[in-house]
């Protein structure tokens, strides 16, 4: 999820803790809680479930919640979520759970619990769970809300939401209604300043809250020159309402970093600027692309099993050729970037024994396997890229690749895996020896061998005694036109 850490899986298997109903009566709350009704429902009524989150404290970082349910009669089960993408013991910020009506089923059941957000965490976890600070929050449907349960059912999930804004303070995102995901509900709340724009029929609203070091003008520029790019290069947006929100970390923190999600068509991004706002632009840029390409990969899509080498690396990459088309950086930055990523793999002690996709289900294992899947997926992909470039003679990029999965899989609602995204990219020429070495096998890169049939040289005589990667003064016609291809802003890097 970066720059640094990137890192927004979208889809996680939920995991929830039981526990027995007599820790209800203890002073913490626990995850999950059994209601007993007896069977006297002769017509039973669907479940209507509601959630109201009232007394958001930002000087605390506490809420408190208030749902109500109709209930089919039966035996009943609250479970709260516990783990999320790496993050464990959310559970643990619930308490002060009061259930009222559970012995009347001709009642609604209400139940009241408090959220406790002031717990520090791992920073670039902040942007996965719902997150609470003196200038903005972020809240997540699915952290925040339980699912309600019955034995042999499938669990229900809240369908209603509203939220009450502390005073001065607005909120973006879903604003209730019936028919809440609470899998991609958020909800951004702050002092929020607003831009809004549209590409065909996408609607975009991006809000800034608090000081990011970034100017509100140049963060809503940023986002419709990044929405429109992507929306070219994956051939069409997708329709609807789209939320971008900027905000700071929750706590204070120092140097520069940032971390974000995207779940369905809204994208969270937490920022700690450091002390130099022109640096903070382009890690913001570099971010923000690789964030807002997540709605149309994977969030558009019906995935069948991990990958995220793609979804999240080749996506990593993606940002890159983003802000090329949008012409925010040039070709320079682009190399430097590949060569930052390259500095990383090489120090990874699993380059040669985990492969891109053995390492995705595994990212979360350690930082290690989370790496081979952003920087080396990031690599493999622009290596791919070139050489596809290269064979078509500059007639077709990896976004065309992306742009007929987008088209076979996303529009169609067909699932998609491993072998569709192999197929897809093996479809383009010979790549079986391509995809055998670097995709699913474990042969080492060499950047400045992989990189020079394409005219470009590792020049080690740069600062610190860094290799830094140019273009070559001696090009063929053929990697004049390559290189060429990529386009991007004239001159040299800010």
């Amino acid at each position: 999820m970066n720059p640094a850490p990137l890192g927004s899986p979208p889809r996680i298997l939920h995991i929830f803790s039981i526990f027995r109903i007599f820790r209800i009566f203890l002073p913490r709350l626990p995850r999950s809680v059994f209601l007993l009704f007896p069977p006297v429902i002769l017509f039973p009524q669907p479940l209507r479930y509601s959630c109201t989150v009232t007394q958001i404290s930002p000087q605390s970082r506490t809420l408190a919640v208030r749902c109500e349910a109709s209930l089919p009669g039966k035996r009943m089960k609250i479970v709260f979520r516990d783990r999320y993408a790496g993050l464990s013991g959310l559970g643990a910020r619930i308490s002060s759970l009061e259930i009222f009506n559970a012995s009347d089923p001709a009642s609604p059941l209400v139940f009241t619990y408090r959220v406790n957000l002031s717990a520090p965490i791992e920073p670039g976890g902040y942007a996965l769970a719902s997150s609470l600070g003196p200038e903005a929050a972020v809240l997540y449907a699915s952290d925040l809300f339980p699912v309600l349960q019955a034995r042999d059912d499938r669990g229900v999930s809240v369908a209603h939401i509203s939220v009450e804004p502390p005073e001065g303070w607005t909120m973006a995102g879903a604003e209730g209604g019936d028919a809440v995901d609470s899998e991609t509900a958020v909800y951004v709340l702050g002092r929020l300043r607003e831009h809004s724009f549209a590409i065909g029929n996408m609607r975009w609203r991006v809000v800034a809250a608090g000081d990011v070091s970034v100017a509100d003008g140049e963060v809503h520029r940023l986002a419709e020159a990044i929405a429109r790019a992507q929306a070219e290069m994956i051939g069409g947006g997708r329709s609807g309402d789209h939320l971008v929100a900027v905000a700071p970390f929750p706590l204070p923190l120092t140097g520069l970093r940032s971390t974000g999600l995207a779940r369905g068509r809204a994208i969270a991004l937490l920022v700690n600027p450091g002390n130099d706002p022109e640096v903070a632009r382009a890690h913001l840029a570099r971010h923000l692309a690789h964030e807002m390409f997540h709605v149309y990969l994977p969030n558009a899509f019906v995935i069948s099993e991990n990958f995220d080498w793609f979804w999240e690396g080749f996506t990593r990459y993606a940002a890159l050729l983003t802000l090329l088309d949008a012409r925010e950086i040039a070709f320079q930055d682009y190399l430097d970037a590949l060569q930052s990523e390259f500095d990383a793999y090489a120090a990874n002690p699993l380059r040669t024994q985990t492969s891109l996709v053995a390492a995705s289900p595994e990212k979360f294992a350690s930082p290690a396997h989370y790496e081979i899947v952003y920087r080396k997926g990031m690599i493999v992909g622009a290596l791919y890229d070139l050489e596809l470039r290269r064979r078509t003679r500059v007639q077709r990029r990896l976004p065309d690749v992306m742009k007929n999965l987008y088209r076979d899989y996303a529009l169609t609602g067909r699932a998609a895996g491993n072998s569709e995204v192999l197929a897809a990219l093996g479809r383009e020429g010979d790549f079986a020896r391509f995809i055998a070495d670097y995709i699913e096998g474990v042969r080492e890169i060499d950047l400045a061998a992989d990189l020079a049939p394409y005219g470009i040289d590792a020049d080690r005589r740069s600062a610190r005694g860094r290799a830094r990667l140019r273009v070559s003064p001696r090009l063929n016609g053929l990697n004049k036109a390559l290189i060429s291809s990529f386009g991007g802003r004239a001159g040299a890097p800010r």
